[in-house]
């Protein structure tokens, strides 16, 4: 995953700060299904960084992010390397990092619980296993 807000101003500086984040992120549980749905109820880990620019203006503009994620979701799959996936879930932060300028306290603290949603097509590979 590789995110990226607006650019936001705070009236004490002239110039606008913006906040990037990048995550690796894995994820497992059961996907049951019925005909061409899948009802995927995933749970997992993602780990990576929050980023904050221009990073001269703030002293700690790198910090590390981690969190547990719960997504249940459903897919359409009407070819069997292609699907329509719908998910939504939630994260709870392991880590809720602040970022500070001096003089004007915090001006980001990322909350503990977020809610997530996604849209998207896959494209599926099937793996083919020999068992002899």
């Amino acid at each position: 995953h590789f995110g990226a807000n607006p650019a936001f101003e705070l009236p004490t500086l002239p110039i606008k700060i913006a906040l990037w984040r990048w995550s690796l992120a894995g994820e497992i549980g059961p996907v049951p299904t019925l005909g061409r749905f899948e009802f995927p109820l995933m749970a997992g880990i993602e780990a990576g960084q929050l980023l904050l620019t221009p990073s001269a203006l703030i002293p700690r503009s790198q910090v590390a992010w981690a969190a547990l994620l719960v997504t249940p979701g459903v897919s359409w799959v009407p070819l069997d390397w292609l699907a329509v996936t719908a998910r939504a879930g939630t994260t709870v932060a392991f880590v809720q990092p602040t970022f500070e300028l001096d003089g004007l306290g915090p001006i980001l603290v990322p909350s503990r619980i977020g809610v997530r949603a996604y849209l998207g097509v896959e494209f599926r590979v099937p793996l083919i296993m020999k068992t002899d």
